[in-house]
């Protein structure tokens, strides 16, 4: 596991101290936090390849954190919690999770995901580098790769496209979106969501060549960005 940094947020302390040791132990580079807030303040500084994640840390809800704060596709999310119900599994999965391990895990079995997540990662970056667009996260643009010159987004905007990107080809709900624009789902209008996608397909339509592409609208669910994309 050579160069992959891995950030693992954990509050039982000889559990955290446990994963970081093993995963070091492997040649990884591994860093452990008890809490969001110094993931957080660990994240503004760095790049995980992987982040390991307990669900109750000491009062907060790691899986709420990790809707409010997505991870690009090229970060590997893995959940280690007690929480086993169904529920919490599929939430995890719908919310692009790679792996979801139930407490007590075992360390050999995480190292072993890790380095399948790698190989896996290795694999599709040729198609990534083939993306057909790209989102600009910094100057929040939207570029396709056979016209010279980018589209411009609002903060919006970029959110709603940043927020499908992380899962090109599948379906994001609406609610997810809404949360994406840090909006409040039992006020906020869904009419207000329409006009951005909208007014998003217009923009892009002079790249696309055609409205409904590559934004799909998905039958009462939500979204999709169902053309190959890359954040940077």
């Amino acid at each position: 596991m050579e160069g992959v940094t891995v950030l693992v947020i954990e509050d039982e302390i000889d559990l955290r101290d446990a994963i970081v040791s093993f995963l070091n132990l492997e040649d990884a580079f591994a860093v452990g936090v008890g809490n969001l807030q110094d993931a957080q303040k660990w994240l503004t500084k760095n790049s995980p390849d992987v982040v390991v994640l307990d669900l109750n840390l000491d009062g907060d809800d790691g899986m709420e954190w990790l809707r409010s704060n997505p991870f690009s596709d090229d970060v590997s999310v893995i959940i280690a919690s007690a929480r086993g119900e169904v529920i919490d599994r599929v939430q995890g999965f719908k919310l692009g999770i790679d792996s979801y391990l139930i407490k007590p895990i075992a360390l050999e079995e995480l190292v072993a995901i890790i380095l399948n997540l790698q190989h896996k990662k290795q694999t599709l970056l040729p198609s990534i580098e083939q993306a057909e667009w790209t989102l600009n996260t910094l100057d929040w643009s939207l570029k396709n790769k056979h016209f010279s010159e980018p589209v411009k987004l609002t903060k919006l905007e970029e959110m709603v496209v940043n927020r499908l990107a992380i899962m090109p080809g599948q379906a994001v709900s609406k609610k997810e979106l809404i949360i994406a624009l840090n909006k409040k789902e039992d006020s906020y209008d869904l009419r207000s969501l329409e006009v951005l996608i909208r007014r998003l397909r217009q923009k892009i339509e002079p790249l696309s060549g055609d409205r409904t592409k590559p934004i799909k609208t998905i039958h009462s669910i939500g979204y999709s960005f169902i053309e190959p994309i890359k954040i940077i």
